[in-house]
């Protein structure tokens, strides 16, 4: 977040201002998908020990289902809402119209955002911590902060905010794949 942050900062302080509230605000939306991968862990991990893999295999549908579900259902709150938060967060008209766009942008990859971080808990419950090791690194190196600059160069501020989107969908993608495959190696189908 500090190199995305660096980036943000070319854009002067309203963007600043502007992306840590936007953040801030994308915390509340993934607090019930962290709620969510931290009960995961112990029911995958006693599921999986015991060798309930049909069980494991309906938990990680379940939970990427909702927050494929959660994060559409805030994509859409946001398309209404962006505008009245962006503006009941700043008076200034810049950081309003920067938070707004944010809150259009983003929010279309929260569902497969948090699928990503679902596969992570999942992978951490069955002991393939370098699986889910590796899943960050892929999201965080090899993604978030290429496409963001990718963006950045392409299109600016809101090139970034793209950019941004692009690598969580992809990431998610990912991490879906990533997961099928390894429950399959374990003759999970």
């Amino acid at each position: 977040m500090a190199v995305i942050m660096r980036m943000v900062a070319g854009f002067g302080a309203a963007a600043v201002a502007a992306f840590g509230v936007a953040i801030k605000v994308e915390m509340f939306v993934f607090m019930v998908i962290m709620a969510l991968a931290t009960a995961l862990v112990p029911f995958i991990g006693q599921n999986w020990g015991a060798k309930r893999f049909d069980r494991v295999r309906e938990a990680i549908h379940c939970a990427n289902k909702f927050s494929i579900w959660w994060g559409m259902g805030h994509f859409v709150l946001f398309v209404f809402l962006a505008l009245p938060l962006g503006y009941l967060f700043s008076k200034d008209p810049e950081v309003s119209k920067i938070i707004t766009y944010y809150l259009w942008i983003i929010p279309v990859s929260y569902g497969l955002r948090g699928a990503s971080f679902l596969s992570i808990s999942a992978f951490n419950a069955i002991n393939k911590t370098l699986v889910a090791t590796g899943l960050n690194l892929i999201r965080m190196f090899l993604l978030y902060i290429p496409f963001a600059y990718l963006g950045l160069l392409i299109s600016g501020l809101f090139g970034l905010f793209c950019g941004l989107c692009l690598a969580n969908i992809i990431a998610g993608l990912i991490a879906i794949r990533w997961n099928r495959r390894i429950y399959r190696s374990f003759g999970v189908s």
